[in-house]
């Protein structure tokens, strides 16, 4: 080999050290911001949830590596750049309902850094408002596996509401399947530059008593799983709304 091809090899492997090193330096800054939520982020809950960054890391390819997948949509406006992330709700024999049920997460960037993260109102019947809200404020905690690509942290989350079977026909719209009192709810995570169009999926699963009262509820979405289970909770003495409830969460990525 010669000697012109060594360097040159040794420079582009070189620049791909420092460009991941780079990465997870904002990483590891913006894991650092986290620990201090409150000084860094902007949690509103008016027109629509939103978490806003006051001094924005990320750039919108970390964003492709952490989700390892591209957008199902980009839009570029004069001032802001948006990343759209969509779980597109799956039909066992074609939509059969009218309105709009796919869920979407919206990364707003200005000046090329993420700005802020909208999250649409659907995605709560899935996962609790206050239980995102605390998986934000605990992200600056979790415990991070390098060698297993796996996040682990404890939340302690007050007053968690499972919504009511009307709640959930409401947000989500009809079941994908059900069976009496079960519903399922299945997603998928499309890439535009998937062969195929192949995604990955994402499921939300529902049961319900006689009352309608949702007592099991188990999901994974976006790679977070979320799981509870009321009957078990009220057989321990802890309940699900008035006191504290104590989550461990583990992604894998």
């Amino acid at each position: 080999m010669k000697l012109s091809r060594i360097i040159i090899l040794f420079l582009c492997a070189v620049g791909m050290m420092f460009l991941s090193g780079c990465y997870y330096f904002r990483l590891q800054e913006t894991k650092s911001q986290l620990m201090n939520f409150d000084k860094y982020y902007i949690l509103e809950d008016s027109n629509q949830f939103s978490i806003s960054a006051s001094k924005p890391m990320l750039y919108p390819d970390d964003v492709v590596r952490i989700f390892k997948s591209e957008p199902a949509a980009k839009e570029q406006t004069t001032s802001e750049l948006y990343y759209d992330y969509v779980l597109e709700k799956q039909y066992q024999a074609g939509k059969d309902e009218q309105g709009d049920y796919n869920i979407k997460l919206r990364f707003v960037f200005t000046d090329g850094k993420l700005n802020k993260l909208l999250i649409d109102e659907r995605f709560f019947a899935i996962l609790p408002k206050n239980v995102v809200a605390a998986l934000a404020r605990s992200l600056g905690d979790a415990k991070i596996d390098v060698r297993n690509r796996r996040l682990s942290l404890n939340l302690n989350v007050s007053q968690i509401h499972l919504p009511d079977v009307n709640e959930v026909a409401a947000s989500l719209g009809k079941p994908s399947w059900q069976k009496d009192n079960r519903y399922v709810y299945n997603y998928l995570r499309k890439n535009p530059n998937e062969k195929n169009n192949n995604g990955k999926p994402a499921w939300a699963d529902f049961v319900f008593d006689k009352q309608g009262k949702c007592i099991k509820c188990r999901n994974r979405v976006f790679g977070i799983p979320f799981e509870m289970d009321t009957e078990k909770q009220l057989l321990s003495g802890t309940k699900t709304d008035g006191q504290t409830v104590q989550l461990k969460i583990v992604v894998n990525r």
